[in-house]
């Protein structure tokens, strides 16, 4: 269209700025018109209707998905909805193992923090057994002590019952940090022994309990390989109750300056039942332990019998045990007979 602007001076000047404002105004007009009519003949031409209408209103782009990425041409977009839908479906595979193996390693976690649903539960460790293939059970045991313990939850409400089949375990066990119904490590053969009486068939070097929230106990253990020991038999520190029950310990220690055969610290215990003889110190009790020495248990030629160190012992006149010295006090400790 060929419109052409006066600038003759005959026209009056605002006639003539209307008029070019007006030619001006026309010709934008007309060039947006120009890509309107481009920009729909390139709709109509990659259209089609949805199905089931004719309404002008379903009129859909089929080279644009639904992120409103375009494509050259239908198939080329179909084909990117499949492989899109087939990775997007691997991912979800992917995510849903991702989570059942995280569901199965948190039962783990929770199994091992809590286990059991009461009662009681026998572990069983023997010099026939495996710490490998082993599981604890009768037919399966472990061969060392500490594994048995190892393989207890840390939480739980059920009473753990640890029997030690005859022979001579050189180990330092530690059973640190339980929280349970109860924990005992005890002698198969228990029942049928007396430490009163003679040598026990079940050695173990040392026992160790801290911080264990639950009443602890230790059955038909005798003591062994005092020169490697960590200067105790069986040591109860911070526990809620600490027992020990059918114990011997015969082996001397009159020569460890710090031995301690019997030792409680921060917690309450009892000792019963048991025979101590060439002991340097039978019981030690410290830091506001408060320990029961019973009238059943017996022994001789012992240095030490009582030693209280900031704690109390109540020492039973009726047990049958000797010593150099009966009671030791310091730090303010105090021994009741």
């Amino acid at each position: 269209m060929g419109f052409f602007k006066l600038a003759t001076n005959r026209i009056g000047l605002e006639w003539k700025k209307a008029f070019n404002h007006n030619v001006d105004q026309t010709e934008r007009e007309i060039n947006r018109l120009d890509q309107k009519d481009k920009y729909l003949e390139a709709r109509f031409s990659n259209t089609v209707l949805k199905a089931g209408g004719n309404s002008p209103n379903e009129v859909i782009d089929a080279r644009v998905n639904w992120r409103g990425d375009t494509f050259l041409t239908l198939q080329e977009r179909l084909i990117a909805g499949e492989e899109l839908s087939a990775q997007e479906r691997q991912e979800l595979v992917s995510k849903i193992e991702d989570l059942s193996d995280g569901y199965d390693q948190l039962l783990e976690v929770i199994q091992m923090l809590y286990g059991g649903s009461g009662g009681t539960q026998v572990i069983y460790v023997s010099k026939d057994g495996n710490d490998t293939t082993g599981d604890g059970t009768e037919r399966k045991p472990f061969l060392t002590v500490q594994a048995a313990v190892n393989s207890l939850p840390l939480l739980s409400t059920t009473r753990f019952n640890i029997r030690i089949g005859s022979g001579a375990y050189l180990e330092d066990v530690t059973v640190r940090g339980f929280k349970a119904d109860n924990i005992e490590i005890v002698a198969e053969n228990n029942s049928s022994v007396s430490a009163l009486t003679g040598n026990l068939s079940c050695f173990i070097r040392s026992i160790q309990f801290i911080d264990c929230s639950t009443y602890c106990r230790v059955r038909g253990i005798q003591s062994t390989d005092i020169a490697n020991s960590p200067g105790y038999f069986i040591r109860f520190d911070r526990v809620s109750y600490g027992a020990i029950d059918n114990c011997r310990a015969t082996a001397s220690t009159l020569a460890h300056d710090s031995y301690n055969t019997f030792h409680f610290s921060g917690c309450s215990g009892n000792v019963y039942t048991s025979w101590a003889s060439h002991q340097r110190m039978v019981i030690r009790a410290e830091f506001t332990a408060m320990t029961r020495l019973s009238g059943d248990v017996a022994g001789n030629n012992n240095t030490v019998i009582c030693g209280a160190r900031g704690a109390i012992i109540f020492r039973d006149t009726a047990a049958s045990i000797t010593g150099t010295t009966m009671e030791q006090r310091s730090l303010g400790g105090q021994v009741f007979s």
